[in-house]
């Protein structure tokens, strides 16, 4: 069990109703962010997993396509794509 996998099991409850969870019975789409957005995906592609999980917490589900998705108070969700090596490969941002 990877770190990502070990704290969902932690995760504090969400409310099932949030529309950003939709996605996570399926694949994510992606969408146009800003610049500042973009900052925030460039912070965290290449590290570890565990800096993703210290800075946001515990994700708040896994997408279909293995990717973990974070809900942000900006009403935002951040999705991370892990690799095996617990390094994150590619971070969006969606709406």
């Amino acid at each position: 069990m990877n770190v990502i996998q070990a704290k969902l099991t932690d995760a504090d409850t969400v409310d099932p109703a949030d529309a950003r969870l939709a996605e996570c019975e399926g694949e994510a789409t992606p969408v146009t962010i800003t610049d500042a957005q973009a900052a925030i995906r460039r912070s965290l592609a290449g590290k570890s997993s565990i800096v993703a999980v210290q800075a946001l917490g515990s994700p708040a589900c896994q997408l279909a396509n293995g990717s973990y998705r974070w809900l942000l108070e900006s009403g935002l969700a951040l999705d991370a794509r892990i690799n095996e090596e617990g390094v994150i490969d590619d971070v969006s941002l969606r709406r």
